[in-house]
C-alpha cells in the first residue's frame, strides 16, 4: 500500500503562477468527505493532523503548446516533534462538474516526500485543464489514506476558490512570488507605456523585483509573458541574466513586448513563470494585471514624465521645437532635458530620438553622444537635437518618439511620445532673444561689406547679460538665407570685444559673416542665430529677418569715428581725403588721426575702408595698420591710399570706413590662402569735388605723412666719372620737418624723387628715400631738418643717347606706400638752371 501512496503524492503536479499567498486555518474535521467543508482559497488551510496544515496558494493559468496548465504550489507545514510523511495523503484536483484532472508534480519538487519537525516545504504541480476552465472552477480535495475505510481513503478537508475569486494581483500593488529553492521575490507592476503603429502595439514595463528572502536570487530564471482573458499569449523581452538580488535589494526592470492592434484596448495580465525543462512546461507563478492596453498619450511641450532608466526614476521633458526652412525641406531643432530623480548617478542609455508624423513616416534626430555621460541626481541634463524633415510636414501633429537602442543582447523599447510645438522664433533688425535664461541677443544691424571680388553679408549681434552674476561669453554663430535659400559659403564668428565674460548687465559684441557674390540681389536677407554643438548640426535658437540691409549712417568730414571695442577702444578723425592723378595713374589718399581712448597702453582699433562713387562703382582702399601698443590719449597718424579706374567718378562719391576685421580664407578657387579686410560698423564721408588733381605744381610745403618738405636751389648737371658721362645729377637744398603732432605713423611712407626729360625719349630716372632714417644700404634715408643739402644721382650709362639737346626736364615727388605711389607734387625745370 505504501507503494501505491507514494505513485498517487508524485503523480499530483502542477503549473506554478505568482498569486497572493494563503495563510488562513481551516479546522480538521474527521467527517465524510460529503461533510467537509469548502473555504476560501485565500483565507483557509486544512489541517492534515493536529499539529501539521496544507494550503495552496498561486494557482495560475498559462496557455501553452499542450494546452491550459494549471499551476499552483502547495504548502505544508509541520509544527510536530517528528516527521510528517506526505506519502499519507493525496490531492484530488477536479474541475466545473466534479471532472477530475491529472496533477504532476514540478520535477524540481518530485523527491520532497516529507516534511521535518517544525518546517515548512512548497511543492509545485501543474495540470492540463480544459480550455474554457477559469480559476473559479478548480476545487482541490485533500485525501489521507485510512484502510478503516471502505475505499481506504478519508476526506480531510477541501479548497476552492468562492465566485468571483482571483488570484490576479491589482496594478501597482505588491505580490511575492515563490520560485526555485525557497527564493523568495515581491514583484509589482510599477508603469507601463503603450505606442502604436499600423503593425501593431508596443509595451514597455517597468517592473520592480525585491528580494524578500534571506539569500541571494538568481532572477535570471524568472521569466514573462503577456496573457490576455482569452488566453493569448505574447512573448515579453525580459533580459534578466547576470541580475542577482542580494537579500533587501530592489531592482526596477524593463520588459518589452509587441502585441496585435486587437488586443488594444483590452486588460492584460504580465504572467511571471519558471521553465520546467524536464517536463517541457512552463510554470505560472504570478499574475500582475496590467490595465487596458491604450496608446499612452504624448507627454505636452514643456510638461515632464518620470520614467525608469536603469531601475532609476528619471524626469523627462521636451522643449519647443525651433524651425528654419530652406529650399524643399525644414531644419528642426529641439531640446530633450533629462533630470535624475534618484539617489544614485547612472550611465546615460544610448537614446534614438525620431520624429513621427501622423501618416507614420519617421524623420531621425540626432544629437552628441560622449562616452562616460551620467545623468547626476538632482542634475538636469539637456540633450540638443537635431535633423531635417520634408517640408510639407507638419510638426505640430507629429510627435517625439524616444526610445533606449538596441543593445548587443537586448532589444531597444520606447520611453516616451512627446508632443511637438513647431515655432520659428523670428524677428526683424533690433529685435531681442532671451537666450539660456541668462542673456538677451539683439541683432543690430545687417550689412553688406565690398570685397575685392565679392561681397560680405555681416550680422552685428550685442549680447546683454540679463543675470545678476557675471557670465562666460556665450558661444553663438549663425547663418544666412538670402531670398529664401541657404547660403552656403562658411559663416564666421568673430567677437568685437575683448573679454571672457560678461559682468551682469554688461554687453559683448560680436560679428557672423559669410561671403556672397557681388552680383547678389538682396530682396530678403534672414540671420539665423545658432548655438555650434560639438560634432553635429548646430541648434537653431532665432531667426532675424529683414527685407534689406541696413543703412549706412552719413558723417561729416569733421565728424569722429568711434571703434567702441572692449580693450581697444579708439576715436578716428578724418583730416583730409584727395585724388592724385599722375600720366600713369590716378590714386585715392586719405589720412586719419586716432586716438587711443583706453585708460593703459593699447592696440587701437583698426579701420578698413572702400570708395563708392555715385554709379555704384567700389574700389577697395588699403588702410595701414598699426602694430605696436599707443600710449593712453596717444595718437597715430593712419593713410589710407587705393589705386583707381579711369571711370571713377571723382566729383561724386563716398568714402565709407569700419572696424576692420581680418579674414583668412581661400580664394574663390580654393587653391591660394588670402586675407581680406572686412568692414563693420560702416559710416559714410560724402567727397564731392572736380576732377582737379591734389598733386602740387610747386614744390614747396609738401606734406607726406608727418613731414613738410620742400626744396629750393634746384638745378642738375650730368653726372661724370672720369671721361664718361654714367647720369644725371640733381642738387637742391631741402627742408623735411616733423610736425611732431603723432606718437606714431602707422605706415612706412618713402620719399620718391622723379626726373623725366622731355626729348623724344622721355628717359625717366627715379629714386627712392626713406624720411629721417639712415639708409638700410638697399633705401638711402634723408635726414630731417632745414637749410639742407642733398645730391641725387639718377645713374644711367646710356643717358647721352636718351638726350641730346638738354632743354627742359620735370621733377615729381611721390609718397610711396607699400607699392602705391601718390604723386604729392610735380614742376618743369630747364636744364642746367636753378630755381
Amino acid at each position: 500500500m505504501r507503494k501505491i501512496v507514494k505513485h498517487s503524492i508524485t503523480a499530483a503536479a502542477a503549473f506554478a503562477l505568482l498569486a497572493n499567498p494563503i495563510q488562513s486555518i481551516l479546522p480538521w474535521s474527521q467527517s465524510a468527505v460529503a461533510q467537509a467543508a469548502t473555504t476560501s482559497i485565500s483565507s483557509k488551510a486544512v489541517k492534515l493532523n493536529s499539529s501539521s496544515t496544507i494550503a495552496v496558494r498561486d494557482v495560475q493559468l498559462l496557455m501553452q503548446d499542450q494546452g491550459l496548465v494549471l499551476a499552483y504550489t502547495v504548502t505544508v507545514t509541520n509544527d510536530g516533534n517528528s516527521k510528517l510523511d506526505l506519502q499519507d495523503y493525496f490531492m484530488r484536483l477536479k474541475g466545473k462538474s466534479g471532472k477530475v484532472f491529472k496533477a504532476n508534480t514540478s520535477s524540481s519538487d518530485k523527491s520532497i516526500t516529507e516534511v521535518a519537525p517544525k518546517s515548512s516545504v512548497n511543492i509545485t504541480y501543474y495540470a492540463i485543464v480544459d480550455r474554457t476552465t477559469q480559476i473559479s472552477d478548480i476545487t482541490f480535495d485533500i485525501i489521507a489514506w485510512d484502510f478503516s475505510q471502505p475505499n481506504y481513503q478519508r476526506s480531510v478537508g477541501t479548497i476552492k476558490f468562492p465566485a468571483g475569486q482571483t488570484e490576479k494581483t491589482a496594478a501597482y500593488q505588491p505580490k511575492t512570488i515563490l520560485f526555485g529553492s525557497n527564493s523568495k521575490v515581491k514583484g509589482a507592476l510599477k508603469q507601463y507605456y503603450v505606442t502604436q503603429d499600423q503593425n501593431g502595439g508596443y509595451v514597455t514595463i517597468s517592473f520592480l523585483l525585491e528580494n524578500v528572502g534571506s539569500s541571494s536570487v538568481d532572477a535570471s530564471k524568472l521569466n514573462f509573458a503577456l496573457q490576455t482573458a482569452s488566453y493569448s499569449v505574447y512573448d515579453v523581452s525580459a533580459d534578466l541574466s547576470g541580475v542577482t538580488l542580494q537579500p533587501g535589494q530592489r531592482k526596477i526592470v524593463t520588459f518589452t513586448s509587441q502585441v496585435p492592434l486587437a488586443v488594444l484596448g483590452k486588460s492584460v495580465n504580465l504572467i511571471s513563470y519558471t521553465k520546467d525543462e524536464t517536463n517541457n512546461v512552463s510554470l505560472a507563478n504570478g499574475a500582475f494585471v496590467i490595465p487596458a492596453l491604450k496608446a499612452s498619450s504624448a507627454v505636452g511641450v514643456g510638461s515632464t514624465r518620470a520614467v525608469f532608466m536603469d531601475g532609476r526614476s528619471i524626469s523627462t521633458s521636451a522643449s519647443t521645437g525651433f524651425l528654419t526652412t530652406s529650399d524643399d525641406t525644414t531644419d528642426i531643432t529641439m531640446d530633450f532635458t533629462l533630470k535624475n530623480i534618484d539617489a544614485a548617478a547612472i550611465a546615460l542609455p544610448d537614446l534614438e530620438f525620431f520624429i513621427r508624423t501622423k501618416s507614420g513616416v519617421e524623420y531621425p534626430l540626432s544629437y552628441t553622444k560622449a562616452d562616460g555621460d551620467k545623468l547626476l541626481p538632482g542634475i538636469e541634463k539637456v540633450l540638443n537635437l537635431s535633423g531635417t524633415i520634408e517640408e510639407s510636414v507638419d510638426p505640430n501633429t507629429s510627435k517625439l518618439i524616444v526610445r533606449v537602442a538596441d543593445g548587443e543582447t537586448t532589444s531597444g523599447y520606447v520611453i516616451g511620445t512627446y508632443m511637438i510645438n513647431g515655432a520659428t522664433q523670428q524677428g526683424a533688425v533690433g529685435s531681442v532673444y532671451t537666450y539660456d535664461t541668462s542673456y538677451q541677443v539683439k541683432l543690430s544691424t545687417l550689412e553688406r561689406a565690398p570685397q575685392a571680388d565679392n561681397d560680405q553679408l555681416i550680422a552685428q549681434l550685442e549680447v546683454t547679460n540679463i543675470s545678476s552674476t557675471s557670465k562666460a561669453t556665450p558661444n553663438l554663430s549663425g547663418y544666412f538665407l538670402v531670398n529664401g535659400v541657404k547660403v552656403t559659403a562658411e559663416a564666421k564668428a568673430v567677437p568685437l570685444d575683448d573679454t571672457i565674460n560678461i559682468a551682469s548687465k554688461g554687453k559683448y559684441r560680436f560679428v557672423v559673416y559669410s561671403e556672397i557674390p557681388y552680383t547678389t540681389a538682396l530682396d530678403n536677407v534672414t540671420f539665423v542665430l545658432t548655438a555650434p554643438v560639438e560634432g553635429k548640426t548646430a541648434k537653431t535658437l532665432y531667426t532675424f529677418n529683414s527685407s534689406s540691409i541696413s543703412s549706412i549712417p552719413t558723417y561729416n568730414q569733421n565728424q569722429e569715428y568711434v571703434i567702441d571695442r572692449v580693450g581697444h577702444q579708439t576715436s578716428i578723425t578724418l583730416l583730409k581725403s584727395n585724388i592724385y592723378k599722375s600720366s600713369t595713374a590716378s590714386y585715392f589718399y586719405s589720412e586719419f588721426v586716432a586716438v587711443n581712448n583706453e585708460e593703459r597702453n593699447a592696440l587701437i582699433g583698426n579701420i578698413g575702408a572702400y570708395i563708392k562713387d555715385d554709379k555704384g562703382t567700389i574700389i577697395p582702399i588699403e588702410v595701414s595698420q598699426m602694430k605696436e601698443k599707443v600710449l593712453p590719449d596717444g595718437k597715430v597718424l593712419i593713410s589710407a591710399w587705393g589705386k583707381l579706374n579711369k571711370t571713377f567718378n571723382v566729383s561724386n562719391y563716398q568714402l565709407i570706413i569700419g572696424q576692420a576685421i581680418t579674414d583668412s580664407s581661400t580664394s574663390t578657387s580654393g587653391t591660394t590662402a588670402t586675407e581680406s579686410t572686412i568692414v563693420v560698423n560702416p559710416v559714410a564721408y560724402k567727397l564731392s569735388g572736380t576732377q582737379a588733381s591734389a598733386t602740387l605744381t610747386t614744390l614747396k610745403n609738401i606734406p607726406i605723412a608727418n613731414y613738410t618738405f620742400s626744396m629750393s636751389s634746384v638745378y642738375n648737371t650730368l653726372s661724370v666719372s672720369g671721361s664718361a658721362v654714367n647720369g644725371v645729377k640733381l642738387d637742391f637744398d631741402y627742408d623735411l620737418v616733423d610736425s611732431d603732432e603723432y606718437d606714431s605713423v602707422a605706415a612706412e611712407h618713402n620719399l620718391m624723387f622723379e626726373f623725366v626729360d622731355h626729348e623724344m625719349s622721355n628717359a625717366t630716372y627715379t629714386k627712392t628715400y626713406t624720411l629721417d632714417k639712415e639708409g638700410d644700404g638697399t633705401t638711402p634715408g634723408l635726414p630731417s631738418g632745414t637749410a639742407l643739402h642733398a645730391t641725387v644721382t639718377f645713374s644711367d650709362s646710356e643717358i647721352l643717347e636718351k638726350i641730346q639737346q638738354f632743354n627742359t626736364y620735370t621733377v615729381n615727388i611721390y609718397d610711396v606706400i607699400d607699392d602705391a605711389k601718390v604723386l604729392l607734387a610735380t614742376k618743369d625745370f630747364t636744364w642746367y638752371e636753378k630755381e
